[in-house]
């Protein structure tokens, strides 16, 4: 459910079920412990944005693309 609210760009309630979820981190969501702890906290993880309302994974449009990537 945190990782839902993130992608609605509900922080408020992400940080709520973060504090309920603790340490206890799904593997089969956040992926690596590195990204769950980024996305709990805002921080980067190496090349890799924090989960946010637009779009769970950084991405580069092409030069030719006249549309944001989500």
């Amino acid at each position: 459910m945190a990782w839902l609210a993130l992608r609605a760009g509900d922080t408020e309630t992400a940080q709520q079920l973060f504090a309920r979820i603790g340490n206890d981190w799904n593997e089969s969501v956040w992926k690596t412990k590195a990204l769950f702890d980024a996305s709990r906290t805002g921080q980067r993880v190496s090349s890799t944005q924090p989960l946010k309302a637009d779009s769970a994974v950084s991405r580069s449009a092409s030069p030719n693309d006249t549309e944001a990537v989500p």
